[in-house]
């Protein structure tokens, strides 16, 4: 067992984790935007591998923001983040509304709930649990300094939405993914990321479809 942590903490092993995380999520095939249930199932798989592998190596509940302390300053915190987040993006929208205009033809109402229904429910808790919770406790293994740690969680997260063909979904994920990183080293609380995405993810959705 001793060996087996060696193996999965060591540093390239989780570059191995990295790549392959990279390489799945920058592939359109193997990640399209088109097909929801390809990244579905990709979640599921993640769902799998991330309990084994954290239980191996001890990352516990607590790492992964799952057993919070309670603590007004971190929900302070996230509200003005996502009214910053919020505001700029109506600011963006009003001023450069052509970025909001998608590549591919936006599908039918009945089509878009469920998608936002699946967002809600499955997407963003899968991708907080994943991004926020697990590969901030991996970095951490790897990188000393907070900022780099918030800034290449970030940039994976960003990149994570490139298949969508939506270039500003990917910058806006970015910049997003910079204030949940942060907050979260600063609370280890998943549940506050999952809300922040949430809302600012229905927030881009609208403006979206609008």
């Amino acid at each position: 067992m001793l060996q087996i942590k060696k193996l999965l903490t060591h540093k390239k092993f989780i570059l191995l984790e990295l790549g392959v995380l990279f390489f799945i999520t920058l592939n359109k095939q193997f990640f399209p935007h088109e097909n929801y249930q390809i990244r579905l199932i990709i979640y599921f798989l993640c769902l799998l591998y991330v309990p084994i592998i954290s239980f191996l190596i001890g990352i516990n509940r607590k790492n992964l923001g799952i057993t919070p302390r309670k603590s007004f300053s971190s929900i302070n915190y996230s509200l003005l983040s996502v009214l910053f987040l919020g505001g700029s993006l109506v600011v963006i929208y009003f001023l450069w509304p052509t970025l909001f205009k998608l590549n591919f033809s936006v599908p039918p109402l009945l089509q878009i709930l469920l998608r936002i229904a699946i967002y809600i429910i499955i997407s963003v808790p899968v991708q907080e649990f994943i991004f926020r919770g697990y590969i901030i406790s991996r970095l951490e293994k790897i990188i000393k300094n907070r900022w780099l740690i918030i800034f290449f969680s970030a940039l994976i997260f960003g990149l994570v939405h490139y298949p969508f063909g939506f270039h500003f979904l990917t910058v806006a994920t970015f910049f997003l993914g910079l204030f949940l990183a942060d907050n979260f080293l600063r609370y280890r609380n998943l549940y506050l990321s999952m809300g922040m995405h949430g809302v600012l993810g229905l927030f881009l959705v609208y403006f979206v479809v609008k």
